[in-house]
């Protein structure tokens, strides 16, 4: 079942720039992997030099740039 609250917000794909919406003020974050059994998508975030897992579903928290 699809979640209503994601359909107003794209997905973002490998590959692709997101900037973080979220309070954790990340920044611009390049998307390396995506885990579909998982939900998830690996990202590398340049500002700080670390990679972290974040939700694919985008409840807004993400903005495909």
């Amino acid at each position: 079942m699809k979640d209503p609250f994601t359909g107003m917000y794209p997905k973002a794909r490998a590959k692709d720039w997101i900037k973080d919406m979220s309070m954790q003020k990340r920044g611009l974050g390049l998307v390396k992997t995506i885990c579909a059994e998982t939900e998830g998508m690996q990202v590398w975030w340049p500002k700080s030099g670390k990679t972290a897992w974040v939700v694919l579903n985008n409840h807004g928290h993400y903005r495909v740039i």
